[in-house]
């Protein structure tokens, strides 16, 4: 009778133990499940700024564009990233942000009286930012390591934001992976931003 107890005890201690583990490897599945459907949908932009526009961007934390750039910026949705390439002299990508807002119509005075009404709310992760001084080449979203062999700058005249592949991204993240030793796969972007707002 004794042993008959010790093994209901055991049985029922062995599904309570079990429950605790599967049930957070539960809500894991979930949770990368939605990061996979989120990383489905996301878009990922490019957005040339100049050097001055660029320190506005990352000390408000809001990316702006003028309403002829509606049709475009419009598109930009939470979630998407966007990458900064701060034109001359910097002449190279220097941050991937993340949308955390709608697009949205606003004429504060950020930028200069009725410039870039139409604005988005960002997040930064230092792990996702290269100094100004060490920016990389734009040319590597193009498999080019060197500044030389392509010159996209002047294509980018007049260009508010434009989308990049998730190829081309990924060559970017491999670069920030090995100079800053970071897991920065798209979807891990997500992981990278999620751990920001809850510490």
């Amino acid at each position: 009778m004794h042993c008959l107890t010790c093994s209901y005890w055991f049985i029922y201690r062995f599904r309570f133990v079990l429950r605790q583990i599967l049930v957070p490897f539960e809500t894991l599945k979930s949770y990368q499940h939605s990061i996979l459907l989120e990383c489905v949908n996301m878009n990922i932009w490019l957005c040339p700024v100049k050097p001055g526009s660029w320190r506005i961007v990352k000390n408000t934390k809001i990316f702006g564009a003028p309403r002829r750039a509606s049709k475009m910026i419009r598109q930009v949705k939470p979630d998407d990233l966007l990458i900064f390439h701060v034109l001359r002299p910097v002449n190279g990508i220097v941050c991937v942000g993340r949308v955390v807002s709608e697009v949205f119509e606003d004429n504060e005075d950020i930028w200069g009286k009725d410039r870039y009404p139409l604005r988005v709310r960002m997040e930064f992760s230092p792990a996702l930012c290269r100094d100004s001084s060490n920016p990389i080449p734009i040319s590597s979203l193009f498999g080019s390591p060197s500044t030389n062999e392509i010159t996209v700058e002047p294509y980018l005249k007049g260009v508010w934001i434009t989308k990049v592949s998730k190829t081309q991204y990924s060559k970017l993240r491999m670069i920030l992976k090995n100079s800053r030793n970071v897991k920065a796969r798209a979807c891990e972007d997500h992981d990278i931003f999620l751990s920001i707002r809850l510490t």
